[in-house]
C-alpha cells in the first residue's frame, strides 16, 4: 500500500489530480489526498473527467506492477455536493455512487446531527481509559485517587498534568 500512497502522491505533485488543504494556518496547511488504513483507501479527487481519468489510469498501474486487483465492484464514489455529471464520473471509474450517510471503519460520515453524539460517546470512553490507567495501572488492581481529575487537566506548573479535556478541546475545535 506504501507503493499506491507514493503513485497517489506523484499525481497529485505532476498536477494530474487535486487534494485538499487543512491544517493551522500559521503551521502551513497538509495537503491531502489520500488515507489508506490497512487494505481500505479513500482517495479525495476533483469531480472532474480528467482527475478521474488519471486515477483510473493510476489504479491499472498499480495492478500491474504490484500484481494486487483493485476490485470496482466494491469501490464507490461518493460526491460531495450536487454534479450533474455525476453518472458520467461514474462510468469513468466503473464504480457505484453513494451518498456521504455512510458508515465507515464504524464510524457514521456525514450525519451532521449525530455528530457530537458520537464524538462525546467517544470522549468519554477515551476520558475512563486515562482516569483508569492513572489511578490503576496497567493492572485491574484499585489505586487510591491522589488528585481530582479536574487537577490533572491543569498546565504542569500549576500542579495538574496537562491532559486535555478532551470535551472541552472538541468544542474548541468546532468553534462552538
Amino acid at each position: 500500500m506504501e507503493a499506491l500512497s507514493r503513485m497517489l502522491s506523484a499525481v497529485v505533485n505532476h498536477g494530474l489530480m487535486a487534494s485538499f488543504s487543512v491544517g493551522d494556518p500559521q503551521r502551513g496547511p497538509i495537503s491531502v489526498s489520500h488515507l489508506l488504513f490497512v487494505d481500505d483507501t479513500l482517495i479525495f479527487c476533483d469531480a472532474e473527467q480528467d482527475h478521474l481519468r488519471a486515477l483510473k489510469a493510476l489504479l491499472r498501474c498499480f495492478e500491474a506492477t504490484s500484481g494486487l486487483r483493485v476490485n470496482f465492484d466494491k469501490s464507490k464514489l461518493v460526491p460531495v455536493g450536487t454534479f450533474s455529471t455525476t453518472q458520467q464520473l461514474v462510468s469513468t471509474l466503473g464504480c457505484k455512487v453513494t451518498s456521504l450517510l455512510m458508515t465507515y471503519l464504524g464510524l457514521s460520515l456525514g450525519a451532521a446531527s449525530q455528530a457530537l453524539s458520537i464524538w462525546a460517546s467517544m470522549a468519554v470512553r477515551i476520558e475512563k481509559l486515562y482516569r483508569d490507567f492513572l489511578w490503576s495501572g496497567m493492572r485491574d488492581e484499585f489505586k487510591f485517587h491522589l488528585v481530582s481529575w479536574d487537577q490533572v487537566y491543569r498546565p504542569i506548573l500549576s500542579g495538574g498534568l496537562e491532559i486535555k479535556n478532551l470535551r472541552t478541546f472538541n468544542q474548541a475545535l468546532l468553534g462552538k
